[in-house]
């Protein structure tokens, strides 16, 4: 099970939401008694992935994160891992249970640990001092409110 804790905030409330919501299907799917269970947060999560990836990417393009790119590259890594271990279980069949739950969890614990805590990481300080005044041109899924409310403090 993972833990949401401070130090895992980059200082984005939409981002640090996102994340939160990650976590919360991750363990919903680590908690899945039966294999329809499972299938269903597994498809969540993906779904959910997907729709995060693309709101991290379009702020970081909106403020031309200096590792963006980099960021962009690992986020389809990991769609095609999960898409992988998704197709194999659910649609193949080719994984049991047990290979089904310790693929999908390590793939997420590497997730969260390597890539949130590590790359998201950078985010935190840019955004730290990133100049206010440029979130009049935050992409429509972001919540200028969110940002402003977030990274102004």
């Amino acid at each position: 099970m993972i833990v949401w804790r401070e130090e895992m905030s980059i200082g984005v409330v939409a981002i640090d939401d996102d994340h939160k919501a990650l976590i919360d299907i991750i363990n919903e799917f680590e908690d899945s008694k039966t294999r329809l269970k499972a299938e269903v947060s597994a498809k969540k999560l993906f779904t959910y992935t997907q729709s995060h990836f693309r709101r991290e990417e379009e702020l970081q393009d909106a403020f031309r994160y200096p590792h963006r790119h980099d960021q962009k590259h690992d986020h389809g890594l990991i769609i095609k891992d999960l898409r992988g271990i998704i197709k194999s279980a659910f649609v193949d069949k080719t994984l049991s249970d047990d290979g089904l739950i310790a693929s999908l969890s390590k793939l997420m614990h590497d997730w969260i640990i390597g890539h949130v805590l590590t790359h998201d990481m950078k985010m935190k300080h840019f955004f730290q001092i990133t100049d206010p005044s440029e979130y009049n041109f935050l992409p429509p899924s972001i919540l200028k409110q969110s940002l402003q409310q977030s990274v102004g403090n």
